[in-house]
Formats: C-alpha cells, structure tokens, sequence
C-alpha cells in the first residue's frame, strides 16, 4: 500500500519566484482544510538544504490508499498541480510508502533477491 504522496520541486522558474511564494500559501492552505475534514491523514512542507540534486522542497502528504486516491482526483488539487508545473522547475507528483509499509515492501522485494 502506498500511504504518501508527494509533490516536490527544484525551485521556481526564473521571473516567477513570486508567483511560487503566493501559491505555496495557497497549498498550504487546501491541504489544511484537507486534513481538517479529515480527507487526509497529515501533511508537511519539506525544504531541503542545497545538495545538488532536482529535489529541493516537497509537500509529504499521509493519507489512506482511498483518500490519496481521492485527492488525486480533485479538481482542486489538480488545478494546484497543474500551475505548479507553470512556475515550478521538475515538479514530482508521485506515490510513495513509508512507515509501517516498508517492512511489506521490503519483503515483496527481497523474495525476488537470486539465493547464491
């Protein structure tokens, strides 16, 4: 079961840094109501420090499979996504498992490990 969702990014686009500002707050905002109608579980912005790497901030969103399903499926949050893309640089909306899943995950996975 993937119990996450994430939706990360590089940074914003040049010239549009302050089109990115104003939006995180509005993402902030919808998944605050999210979690306050209890449509998902939990949620957290995640800044990280420079790296290197494509990934410098994301959104971890914690949910059941049905009520990441269903956020997935929301026209709002679709809309939150879609002007992502416009000012942010490689977003990633993507599932993920954590938690207490990993100990499943991890076993599926290592079955298929050739035995030497």
């Amino acid at each position: 079961m993937r119990n996450m969702l994430i939706m990360g990014w590089k940074g914003s686009k040049t010239g549009r840094e302050a089109i990115s500002a104003a939006h995180f707050q509005e993402v902030v905002a919808f998944l605050g109501s999210q979690q306050r109608e209890k449509r998902i579980e939990a949620w957290e912005p995640i800044f990280m420090d420079p790296h290197g790497a494509t990934l410098q901030g994301f959104f971890l969103i914690r949910g059941s499979t049905a009520q990441l399903d269903a956020l997935q499926n929301n026209e709002a949050w679709q809309e939150h996504v879609t002007r992502a893309i416009l000012h942010l640089e490689d977003v990633v909306h993507a599932r993920a498992t954590g938690g207490d899943q990993v100990p499943n995950l991890m076993q599926r996975w290592t079955k298929y490990i050739p035995k030497t």
